[in-house]
């Protein structure tokens, strides 16, 4: 290997208005990578190692856990021998390290090889003290991160963004009436991952593409769980109304504190009382929702949900025949929600 060569060819990397991209996009895969070893999700773990950095690796998760837990204190000496011992591929160890480790460790692989014009037949441990000097040369590199990207620069010019903007993707064609306590877990893990300007990048574009009580959702902790009377809201109006309870969840957007999860509670006459043209809408949007409950009569379940789950109500009925405290009851007047 010839250091300058190697340097010169680094250096106009380095400058390729593409790499920033791609420096915050193998960033964002390798944050990806780390949460879902914390949480033992290793089919994941391997499945995007796969797909996004294009490293297959045929290893079984215990002895992927086995390399993590004996590895990443010993010395270059001992984790070769921990490999030859354990007859483990030194290319797919070395990258699942650099993927936890990137500090550390750097992925010794017949691809970076090649990039580097290094002998094939050096080990391990002579290929890590390379990469030191190569850092050394060149100055401009922060990490081995920073290295890495530059020698995946070819194969990697999509924006990082895109991953972002397939997150939006799978969120925008999620109906809000139906979103679960399991969904919003399973996006708001993903959102943890992100930086401050990741996160940014996600909520300006959301909020030009999902409901506004979804972003809310989404963004901001939950304040109480919420059981809502849904007869009596599609009823506020002199012709019953399905646009009520829509416009019941405008109001929830802005209301002060996020009200999540929530319940609606509709009499098993619902449907028969709601005008023709809005049937459809109930059909596919509230009729088989797992949000939706249909009970009759309805206070009774709205009663035993507010005391089994603690949770507040929205109805403008008084519910006389039960002991609710008015700071629990929510009314809907006037496009605003008060406390009875």
């Amino acid at each position: 290997m010839n250091i300058e060569k190697t340097r010169e060819k680094l250096l106009n990397r380095f400058y390729d208005p593409s790499y920033l991209d791609a420096l915050k996009r193998y960033d964002y895969i390798l944050r990806k990578l780390k949460y879902l070893y914390k949480r033992g999700d290793y089919k994941n773990f391997l499945k995007i190692l796969d797909q996004e950095l294009n490293i297959k690796i045929e290893m079984d998760f215990h002895v992927l856990i086995k390399i993590v837990k004996n590895v990443k204190n010993l010395k270059i000496d001992e984790i070769i021998k921990f490999f030859e011992k354990n007859r483990i591929p030194v290319e797919s160890a070395s990258t699942v390290l650099f993927v936890l480790f990137p500090e550390n460790f750097f992925p010794y692989t017949s691809e970076i090889l090649r990039e580097l014009d290094i002998d094939r037949k050096i080990n391990f441990s002579e290929f890590q003290r390379i990469v030191k000097r190569i850092k050394k040369v060149c100055t401009f590199l922060d990490s081995n991160l920073d290295l890495y990207v530059l020698l995946n620069l070819d194969k990697t010019r999509s924006n990082f963004f895109d991953d972002l903007n397939d997150l939006i993707s799978k969120i925008e064609v999620i109906d809000f009436l139906k979103i679960t306590v399991e969904d919003v877990t399973k996006i708001r893990n993903e959102m943890s991952m992100l930086t401050k300007e990741e996160r940014i990048y996600l909520y300006k574009n959301l909020k030009k593409k999902i409901n506004p009580y979804f972003l809310k959702v989404l963004f901001e902790s939950s304040y109480s769980e919420v059981v809502i009377d849904g007869n009596n809201i599609v009823h506020l109006t002199i012709h019953p109304s399905l646009k009520n309870m829509f416009h019941l969840f405008e109001c929830l957007s802005k209301f002060k504190f996020l009200l999540f999860p929530f319940t609606i509670v509709f009499d098993k006459n619902i449907k028969y009382l709601l005008p023709k043209p809005e049937l459809l809408i109930f059909k596919e949007r509230f009729e088989t929702n797992p949000n939706v409950v249909f009970h009759s009569p309805a206070d009774e379940l709205i009663f035993e949900l507010h005391i089994g789950r603690k949770a507040l109500i929205i109805s403008n009925d008084r519910f006389r025949q039960y002991d609710i405290k008015s700071s629990a009851l929510l009314k809907f007047k006037e496009g605003r929600l008060i406390t009875s």
